[in-house]
């Protein structure tokens, strides 16, 4: 009966990090799609200084802002 109740207790931990994955996986696809789509939508710039805020504008808020949002 006890190994019965083992086994039940791992299999419910299983399935929990399995959500938690199914999770994390979603929370990326979504994340990546938006990137995609960001990425495609902008504009080409002709100068330096205006390549380089772009690039800080995306790095802003695909690379910093998310990992804001989760602590």
């Amino acid at each position: 009966m006890i190994v019965v109740m083992q086994v039940r207790v791992k299999l419910q931990q299983c399935a929990h990090q399995w959500a938690d994955y199914n999770s994390s996986i979603v929370r990326f696809r979504d994340w990546l799609w938006n990137v995609e789509k960001t990425m495609k939508d902008l504009d080409l710039k002709s100068s330096l200084a205006e390549k380089q805020q772009q690039l800080q504008n995306v790095e802003v808020n695909f690379l910093y802002l998310p990992c804001k949002i989760r602590s």
